[in-house]
Order: C-alpha cells, then sequence, then structure tokens
C-alpha cells in the first residue's frame, strides 16, 4: 500500500490538536488556570548610562533572603519564589489574580559591567541592581607604532 503525503490533510490534523488544546484551557476554572501557569515573570527594566548599568525589578512580597542573582557570560540571571497568600478557612474566593510561586529571569546586560563592585538592594518590593560599566575595547581601533630597524 502506498502512503501519500498530502499536506493540507496534515494543516488540518494539526489544527484540530491545537484547537483541542485551546479548548482544554478555556474551560479551566480561574482558580485552576492561574495553578495550571507554572511561576510567574516579574517586570524588569534595563538603564545605561555612561558609568553603570542598573537593573531594577518588581518583586513584591518576595523576602529578600529568598533570591538568588547571578551575572556571568554577559547575563544575569534573577530567581527566586514568591510565597502563596495565606487562605480563608470557610470562604469562597470570588476573585483570585496575585501570582505567587518560583521565578526566574534571565537577560542578556548590553555592555560589559564589573561584577565586583556590584550593589543589590531590595527594598518595598523593588528591587535595584548597580553595575559599573566596563571599557569595552573589542572591535575599536588600536594603532600600534611601527619600530624602524
Amino acid at each position: 500500500m502506498v502512503k501519500v503525503f498530502a499536506p493540507l490533510v496534515e494543516m488540518a490534523r494539526l489544527q484540530n490538536e491545537i484547537n483541542k488544546i485551546f479548548t482544554s484551557v478555556l474551560d479551566l476554572s480561574p482558580e485552576e488556570s492561574l495553578q495550571a501557569v507554572a511561576g510567574w515573570v516579574p517586570s524588569m527594566d534595563i538603564i545605561e548610562t555612561d558609568e553603570r548599568i542598573i537593573v531594577t525589578m518588581e518583586l513584591p512580597g518576595v523576602d529578600a533572603g529568598s533570591v538568588k542573582l547571578a551575572v556571568g557570560s554577559g547575563q544575569i540571571t534573577v530567581s527566586g519564589a514568591k510565597p502563596a497568600p495565606a487562605t480563608v478557612r470557610n470562604a469562597r474566593h470570588h476573585c483570585v489574580e496575585r501570582t505567587h510561586g518560583s521565578f526566574t529571569r534571565s537577560v542578556s546586560l548590553p555592555v560589559p559591567v564589573n561584577t565586583h563592585p556590584a550593589r543589590a538592594r531590595l527594598h518595598e518590593g523593588l528591587l535595584t541592581i548597580t553595575f559599573p560599566r566596563v571599557q569595552n575595547r573589542r572591535g575599536e581601533d588600536v594603532s600600534i607604532a611601527i619600530e624602524a630597524e
């Protein structure tokens, strides 16, 4: 028996599978859909000045002791966990929107930075990390004196 490749039939099958996935997600209750989302992604800003790079991340409700910060290969990674809010017994939740759980966020830094004098501070839910810039000498023209014999 010869099997014929039919691209339109295959595309219709894939579309059907995608529709099933969306239907199953939309059938979840609000609480179940929030639980189905693995973790959360905090918002981040990266600002560059002539002297430094400033990374600011929103971490409301996160304890400084649960945050880990790593810098390497031109990338910064912030990870940690936001605890689940306390639940009220014998109560119905009419709206549950606050996210919680573990998070990891990695972004590339726009320029080389000096990690040794870097500072990080978590104050009122805002993590601010400051890195001094390192002069990037790669790709710059360098004149070399030629000695005559």
